[in-house]
C-alpha cells in the first residue's frame, strides 16, 4: 500500500488518498498513474531533441562542417582510393559518414560515391548502391562461386547495362567454367558503353565454350581489356585500347594478325602478355613474311612472361617501342641448353635489337644484376635513383651449372648493354672460375664506369689484374696507345670470401698503386672479407693493406660490411618479379 512519502512519480497526498480510497480498483489506479508516467518520458524526449538541436548548431560552426560539398567529395574519393584492389571495392570511406550529419548528407547525395557495386557484399548494400548512384555510370564487381549467384547478377546487369562502364568478373578456382547464365547474358547484352573489362577464370576449361563475343562492334568504347583463361577472337577490338592484358588466353589468330592489330592501335599504353604468344599460330613463317613492325609510340609498359626464347626474340623484333617504355620480361625456363638462359637469346639480335628497344641504345646508366643457382635477374635504370628500372629481366630455371658460369653472364651483359653510358654496376653472384679475360671483356664494354659494387661468393682478385691491364701500354697524349680500363672509376665496394688473402690484397695494392701513378686514383674503397670463418691473420692482413692504401685511396674501409641498403639492392630479387 502506498505511503504518504513523496514517490519518484511526484504523487501528491491528495492523489495518494484518492488511490487508497479506491481499494480493490486496480484499473482506476493505472488510469491515474499512466498519464503521470508519460510525463517524464516526454520531458526526456524533449531534452534529447533540444540536445541534438544544440549539438547540430554547435557542429555547424566547426570548420570541418562548413567545407563545401566538392571538398568533402574529394576527401571521400581520396580515402576510397587508399590501397585499392582490382576485384574488391574499398568501402572504408563509408566510415567517414560518421564525422557528422552534414558529411553523411553530402555522401548520400553524391551518386559518384555509390557507383561501384560489389556483389560480394549483401543484397541490401547492392540495392543501396544502385539506388543512390541514380544516373551515374556503374562498375560491377563480381566474384562468384555458383550458377545461382550468376543468375542474380545477370538479371541486375540486364537492367543497368546502359549505365555499365566497368565490368570485373573473377571466377573462383573451384568454378570449372563460367556460369552459363553469365555467358548467355554477356553474349547478347547491349554493353556498348563499357570502357573497362576484366574477366578472370582461374581454371582453364574449353576456352571457346566460354567465348563471350567481345568484338569491336559490341564494345566500341573499350579502353581496357584484361582476360585470363578466355578467348581473343577479334583483332579490331584492340584498335582503341589503352591497356591490354592477356593471360593464358586462347586465340584463333596468327602472330601476323596480332602484330598487325598492335600496329593499328595508336592509343595502347600498357601491354601485358602471359603464356599467350605461343598460343598464336604462324611462327614458322613469321621470319619469311614481309610483316612490318608495329610502332607503339604511346606504350609506357610492356610485360611479357612465360615464353620460349626464340618466340620472345621474334616478337620483340617486330615491335618498335619508345625509348621511355618500361620493359619487363619474366620466364621459367626448363631447357637444357644454357644458351637459352641469356639476354641475347630472348632479345632481338643486333642490330635490330636497338631499333626495337631503343632503351638499349645509349641511355642506361646503372645495372643491378644477380646470378644465383636458379635465377638470372637484370634491372637496368635510365632515370633517377627513385625511378623504377626501364628494363627488368628475370629468368628462372632448374638448377644447372649456371651457378659456376658467371663468366657467361658477364659476356651476356657486355653483348647486350655495350655502348651504354653505364656509370654504376652492381653485381651479385658466384665469382668462381671468373677469369681476368672475363673482367676485361666486361670492363671494356663499359668505359664510363664510376662505381663497381660486388657481392657474393668466390674470389674477385681477377678484377684487380684486369684493371691493371694495358696500364703499361698507356701513354698520355698518344692517341694510338690503348686507354686504361675504366678511367673514370672512383668507387669500388665488395663483400665476399677469399681463399688466399695475401694474393688478393697484393693484387689490389699493386693495381691501385699503378693506377694512382697515372692519375686514376680511387675516391673510396669499401671491402669486407667473409672467409670461412675470417681468421685473425686475415683480419690483420686487411689492416696492414688498409694502412698501405691510406695515401693512395681517399677513403678506405675494410672493417664493415656493405651497407644493408646497397647489399639488398644487388642481392634481393627484383621488386617487379612475375606475379601469378
Amino acid at each position: 500500500m502506498l505511503n504518504s512519502t513523496p514517490s519518484v512519480f511526484g504523487l501528491d497526498n491528495a492523489l495518494q488518498g484518492s488511490i487508497a480510497s479506491e481499494s480493490g480498483s486496480q484499473d482506476a489506479v493505472r488510469r491515474q498513474i499512466s498519464p503521470r508516467l508519460a510525463q517524464p518520458e516526454e520531458q526526456t524526449s524533449i531534452i534529447k531533441q533540444e540536445q541534438q538541436a544544440l549539438s547540430a548548431q554547435f557542429n555547424a560552426t566547426l570548420t570541418v562542417c562548413r567545407l563545401p560539398p566538392e571538398i568533402i567529395l574529394e576527401i571521400f574519393a581520396q580515402y576510397r582510393a587508399i590501397n585499392p584492389t582490382i576485384y574488391h571495392v574499398n568501402t572504408g570511406w563509408v566510415k567517414l559518414r560518421l564525422v557528422s550529419r552534414y558529411w553523411n548528407a553530402v555522401a548520400c547525395a553524391m551518386p559518384s560515391l555509390w557507383r561501384e557495386v560489389d556483389f560480394h557484399w549483401n543484397p541490401s548494400w547492392v540495392n543501396l548502391c544502385l539506388e543512390r548512384s541514380k544516373g551515374s555510370t556503374l562498375t560491377f564487381i563480381m566474384i562468384t562461386y555458383s550458377e545461382l549467384q550468376a543468375k542474380a547478377v545477370a538479371s541486375i546487369m540486364s537492367l543497368h547495362a546502359h549505365r555499365l562502364r566497368k565490368l570485373v568478373l573473377d571466377f573462383d578456382t573451384y568454378a570449372h567454367e563460367l556460369p552459363h547464365a553469365m555467358i548467355r547474358q554477356l553474349r547478347v547484352l547491349d554493353i556498348h558503353a563499357l570502357e573497362h573489362v576484366h574477366i578472370s577464370q582461374r581454371v582453364e576449361s574449353d576456352p571457346f565454350h566460354n567465348d563471350l563475343n567481345l568484338t569491336h562492334l559490341r564494345l566500341p568504347l573499350l579502353q581496357t581489356l584484361d582476360l585470363h583463361h578466355n578467348v581473343l577472337s577479334d583483332t579490331q577490338v584492340i584498335s582503341n585500347l589503352r591497356v591490354l592484358r592477356l593471360s593464358s588466353c586462347s586465340s584463333t589468330l596468327s602472330i601476323n594478325q596480332f602484330i598487325a592489330a598492335l600496329a593499328a592501335s595508336q592509343r595502347l599504353e600498357a601491354l601485358k602478355l602471359r603464356d599467350f604468344l605461343e598460343r598464336l599460330t604462324g611462327w614458322a613463317t613469321l621470319s619469311t613474311t614481309c610483316q612490318p613492325p608495329a610502332t607503339l609510340s604511346r606504350l609506357t609498359r610492356l610485360e611479357v612472361s612465360e615464353f620460349s626464347p626464340p618466340i620472345s626474340a621474334a616478337f620483340l623484333t617486330h615491335l618498335r617501342l619508345p625509348a621511355n617504355a618500361r620493359i619487363l620480361l619474366y620466364n621459367n625456363l626448363d631447357r637444357a641448353d644454357e644458351a637459352a638462359y641469356t639476354l641475347c637469346a630472348i632479345l632481338p639480335s643486333s642490330p635490330v635489337r636497338y631499333d626495337a628497344l631503343p632503351v638499349l641504345r645509349g641511355s642506361i646508366h646503372k645495372l643491378i644484376v644477380s646470378f644465383s643457382l636458379m635465377d638470372y635477374e637484370v634491372s637496368a635504370f635510365t632515370g633517377t635513383a627513385d625511378d623504377p628500372p626501364s628494363l627488368s629481366v628475370s629468368l628462372s630455371f632448374e638448377p644447372t651449372l649456371w651457378r659456376y658460369r658467371l663468366s657467361r653472364g658477364m659476356s651476356d651483359l657486355a653483348d647486350v648493354f655495350r655502348g651504354s653510358p653505364l656509370a654504376d654496376l652492381q653485381l651479385a653472384g658466384a665469382y668462381i672460375n671468373v677469369r681476368r679475360e672475363d673482367w676485361i671483356n666486361l670492363l671494356k664494354a663499359f668505359p664510363d664506369l664510376e662505381t663497381i659494387t660486388l657481392y657474393g661468393e668466390g674470389d674477385i682478385g681477377a678484377l684487380w689484374t684486369a684493371l691493371s691491364s694495358e696500364l703499361d701500354a698507356h701513354r698520355p697524349g698518344d692517341p694510338d696507345a690503348p686507354s686504361p680500363l675504366c678511367p673514370r672509376l672512383k668507387n669500388v665496394a665488395y663483400e665476399g670470401y677469399f681463399d688466399d688473402a695475401d694474393a688478393f690484397f697484393a693484387a689490389m695494392l699493386s693495381c691501385l698503386v699503378e693506377r694512382a701513378k697515372r692519375g686514376l686514383s680511387l675516391h673510396s674503397l669499401h671491402g669486407y672479407m667473409r672467409s670461412r670463418p675470417t681468421t685473425e691473420y686475415e683480419e690483420m692482413t686487411g689492416v696492414y693493406y688498409a694502412s698501405q692504401l691510406r695515401g693512395i685511396v681517399d677513403n678506405v674501409d675494410f672493417a664493415n660490411p656493405i651497407s644493408l641498403s646497397r647489399r639488398t639492392q644487388i642481392s634481393a630479387r627484383s621488386s617487379n618479379r612475375r606475379r601469378v
